[in-house]
Formats: C-alpha cells, sequence, structure tokens
C-alpha cells in the first residue's frame, strides 16, 4: 500500500474519527506478525504529529510521535511489528486515528506501509522442541550413566592391581626345574642355566661314541648316583662318565651340587666341568670327568 494520511488538508476533524484498513488473511485464529512502516512526511516541525495505532479494534500504540523515535529527524523512515491474531472472519484490521495530546488545529495520522506474514503454529514448535528436549535429556543422561560406569570399573581395576601381590623373583643357584615326561611321578634332574653353560654343550652321540655306547666294560665306578664310565672323545681328550640310574631320585640334590662345585673349580688335582648335554631326555655334563645323569627311561 502507498502512504495515507488521515487530514491531508489539516481540517478540523472529530476527535473519534479513524482511517482503517481491512486485510484478509485466510482461515480464523492464524497468528501474524504485522509490521507497520511510518514516514513523518507531513509535518513542519517536530513533535507536531500525535496519533494512535489500533490493530483489530484494540489499542496497539498511544500517542505516537514518530520524530521522538527516528531521534528528531523528520521524514526518518521506521517499522513497528506487533503480533496479531486474525478474527473469526479470517482478516486483520489496522486503524490509525488522532492522540488525545494532539492539538485541535494539528489531527493527523499517517501509515505508510503495511507487511503481514503468517506465523508457524507455535504448538507445533513447542511440541517438536519438546520432543528434542526430551531426547537431549535422555542421550544425556545415558551418556552420564555410560561415563560413571567406566569410572566404576576403572576404580575397581586400580585397587584390584593393589591388592595383587606382585610374582617374587626367585633366585637361582643354577639350576631350573626341568616338567616331568611320560607321565612319570619322578621329575628330571634341573638342567643347568643355559646362559651360564651353553658354551659347554656336547652333542649326546659325542658321548656315545666316547664310552662305546655306555659299554660295561668300560664302567670304572658306580654309586648311589649309578655308573662311571672311562671314555675319550674326539679329541682324545679321557673323560669319565657319569651315568645317573634310570628313574631314581637317589643322590639327586647331592648330584646337582657336584656339578655346579664342577663347573666352577679349577684346580690340576681337582677335576673341573668342561661340558654337558642333554638330549633324549638325557642330562650330560663334561669336564676332565664328564657327568651324565639320566632321568625316564630309554
Amino acid at each position: 500500500m502507498t502512504a495515507q494520511q488521515m487530514n491531508k488538508d489539516n481540517n478540523p476533524l472529530q476527535p473519534r474519527f479513524n482511517i482503517t484498513w481491512n486485510f484478509p488473511v485466510g482461515s480464523g485464529g492464524v497468528r501474524h506478525l504485522v509490521r507497520l512502516h511510518f514516514c513523518d512526511i507531513v509535518s513542519t516541525s517536530l513533535n507536531q504529529l500525535f496519533f494512535d495505532v489500533y490493530l483489530n479494534e484494540y489499542s496497539a500504540y498511544n500517542d505516537l510521535d514518530l520524530s521522538s523515535l527516528t531521534f528528531h529527524v523528520l521524514s526518518s523512515p521506521m517499522y513497528m511489528d506487533f503480533i496479531v491474531d486474525s478474527d473469526d472472519l479470517g482478516a486483520v484490521r489496522v486503524s490509525v486515528g488522532p492522540s488525545a495530546v494532539s492539538s485541535l488545529n494539528k489531527v493527523n495520522a499517517i501509515l505508510n506501509g503495511v507487511e503481514i506474514m503468517k506465523m508457524a503454529n507455535p504448538s507445533h514448535s513447542q511440541s517438536g522442541s519438546k520432543k528434542i528436549s526430551v531426547w537431549i535429556v535422555v542421550a544425556s543422561g545415558i551418556g552420564v550413566f555410560v561415563l560413571c560406569l567406566v569410572v566404576f570399573v576403572a576404580i575397581l581395576a586400580c585397587k584390584y592391581k593393589k591388592r595383587k601381590p606382585k610374582p617374587r623373583r626367585v633366585e637361582s643357584a643354577g639350576w631350573t626345574p626341568l616338567r616331568v615326561y611320560g607321565g612319570s611321578t619322578h621329575s628330571r634332574m634341573s638342567e643347568v642355566t643355559v646362559n651360564e653353560y651353553r658354551s659347554l654343550k656336547i652333542p649326546f652321540a659325542d658321548v656315545q661314541l666316547a664310552t662305546n655306547n655306555f659299554d660295561n666294560s668300560l664302567v670304572i665306578g658306580s654309586g648311589g648316583f649309578g655308573m662311571v664310565f672311562k671314555g675319550v672323545l674326539k679329541d682324545n681328550t679321557k673323560v669319565a662318565v657319569k651315568r645317573g640310574v634310570p628313574g631314581s631320585r637317589q643322590g639327586l640334590p647331592e648330584f646337582q651340587t657336584e656339578i655346579t662345585v664342577l663347573s666352577k673349580i679349577r684346580h690340576r688335582h681337582l677335576v673341573s666341568l668342561i661340558g654337558y648335554c642333554e638330549e633324549q631326555s638325557e642330562m650330560i655334563a663334561l669336564g676332565l670327568l664328564l657327568i651324565h645323569y639320566f632321568l625316564g627311561s630309554r
């Protein structure tokens, strides 16, 4: 619409006279945004124009002074927004009329433009926002529960680790237990520490060759541990082989002690360990006196 003023000729008007516009907007009961545009193009001085604004017969603004709202600048455009429900006939009515503070010779009112925009149903928007809010609350609750559960499990794990005794390292004197073969209740002799005696390892075949496969004619002694054989290695070193009785545990601690001692002594009048072997369920230790302890049946 173009600008409309109530009293173009500045004639005296009845104080109850208004100018009204009726805008059909469709079905009744629908909420609209009504934007009213104003620009004082009729006044010749500031604070000269005062008027009232009505929407659907209800007062929307009394004693409107455009110059006071435009920082005392005439012909300065401005607009005002209102939320209005259409009447039962589906219309929005806009009216402007004289103010009670208007002087009799300056009675006038002006409206430069109107915009009417239908608003979305607030009930639907609120319903949708409520659903979204509910989901946000549910998701937040689940997240908090999972976080608390993780923290609880972490605390339990830390307490369990603190209470669990740390395994104590058992220092070995050069021997570690061996597994049991064939379901026998007899334990094999513990093997010599690998790092300590690795360089002394001799193949079992060489031991058999040195003793002619443990020929009884080469027996030079016997004891609680078994038979002692005389033998000669490939390099013509004369050795003695001490072979334990199969399945016997007699004197095992003493025999282990003897092996450990012989591996450490260095004296021309005492026999020192020069090697060992563990193959085919047997363990062999060699020095100038080769000691072999047999465990398990052959």
